[in-house]
């Protein structure tokens, strides 16, 4: 099973699982989490103590106006 990890892995690239994420750090106005498998960093937003996804990267962040989710 293991060569069948290898090959997706491979395949698709990491998957970057939350339990596989360092503890955030903060480098200037930059704050992320460390891929544990791949090195990658991971952008975090350190207001709301979660992952930022791709389309908020590229938008600069996460949204501030209150009832945002």
């Amino acid at each position: 099973m293991n060569w069948m990890s290898n090959l997706l892995s491979l395949l698709f690239g990491c998957r970057h699982e939350p339990d596989r994420l360092s503890r955030p750090f903060t480098h200037g106005e930059q704050t992320y989490k460390v891929c544990l498998d791949c090195g990658r960093h991971v952008p975090y937003d350190a207001v709301l103590f979660r992952p930022l996804t791709r389309s908020e990267t590229r938008s600069g962040g996460t949204r501030k106006e209150p009832g945002y989710r």
